[in-house]
């Protein structure tokens, strides 16, 4: 049986969940076609969301990660917002290659995203993962959202 639920969340924004189903889903009003991969109570899902308010704060850290050899799929949003100073925020892979530099300054608010195949690369994402976060006299937040399934 499928079931798709559609949820306005802003003016012409849709989210859309699925229950068993991978197929297209066309929004209405626009005519846009989306696929929908959704889980099946069978499929593991974990989910890591790190998130620090900083009130002008400057430090130094990292914080570890594991993506588990199993996992199929990856996605990563990352947002943040600064009144006065800066987050420089970098995601390290396994391998050791940056994935992603964000420096987060007054200038905007940042949301940044990625979503994976990790079959398509077997072995180059599983593993121990690092996450690098710097401020600079930072009055802001960030919010780290990682799932794997």
């Amino acid at each position: 049986m499928k079931r798709v639920f559609i949820s306005i969340l802003m003016a012409g924004i849709f989210c859309i969940t699925a229950v068993n189903a991978q197929e297209e889903i066309v929004i209405p009003h626009t005519g846009e076609k989306v696929f929908v991969k959704t889980f099946n109570k069978r499929e593991e899902m974990s989910e890591l969301v790190l998130s620090k308010k900083f009130t002008g704060e400057s430090l130094e850290t990292s914080k570890v990660f594991n993506v588990e050899a199993n996992a199929s799929f990856m996605e990563i949003i990352l947002s943040g917002a600064t009144k006065s100073g800066r987050i420089f925020i970098k995601l390290v892979k396994p391998d050791g290659k940056d994935l992603k530099i964000i420096d987060i300054d007054s200038a905007s608010d940042v949301r940044w995203s990625k979503s994976f195949n990790l079959k398509d690369e077997p072995g180059s994402y599983s593993g121990e993962w690092k996450l690098i976060i710097n401020t600079e006299k930072a009055d802001g937040s960030y919010r780290l959202h990682i799932s794997t399934w």
